[in-house]
């Protein structure tokens, strides 16, 4: 496709229910303030037909703003949010190793286990970001229970 970037910078503004001007807003409020950038309407009015292309800070605050990959952005991906399941993956990967250090034999055999299948999943395909969250969550609160004994 031609504007593959302009395509997907409007579905993802869309899907975030962003007007033009919010994302604008948002973008030079949030991510470029101080910044030599500052963004108008018009800009990406520009961008998402094709007229122009942002510079790589405003390509990242996109990123940012919208909540999915640059990749996905510039359309070298299809993974909207790999970035955001990496970063969930090493706080769950951190609570288990936490969990497996505490001096439970049977809890840490389990860990280990997840652990391993979780990497072997997010190697083989994309794991729920849902998924990782449910999970990082019923460690913490298992965590919460245990020190509150």
């Amino acid at each position: 496709m031609e504007n593959d970037f302009g395509i997907r910078l409007k579905e993802a503004r869309l899907n975030k229910k962003y007007t033009q001007q919010k994302l604008c807003d948002i973008l030079n409020n949030n991510y470029l303030s101080g910044s030599n950038n500052t963004l108008t309407r018009n800009a990406i009015t520009m961008y998402e037909t094709g007229a122009r292309k942002p510079n790589y800070e405003i390509l990242v605050a996109l990123s940012y703003a919208l909540n999915v990959d640059v990749n996905y952005l510039i359309g070298s991906s299809n993974k909207k949010h790999s970035h955001i399941v990496n970063n969930a993956y090493k706080t769950l990967e951190a609570s288990i190793q936490n969990l497996i250090s505490q001096d439970n034999e049977e809890l840490s055999t389990i860990l280990f286990m997840l652990i391993n299948n979780i990497n072997d999943t997010l190697k083989v395909k994309d794991i729920s970001i849902n998924t990782l969250g449910e999970l990082n969550d019923l460690i913490y609160e298992h965590n919460k229970k245990r020190v509150s004994k």
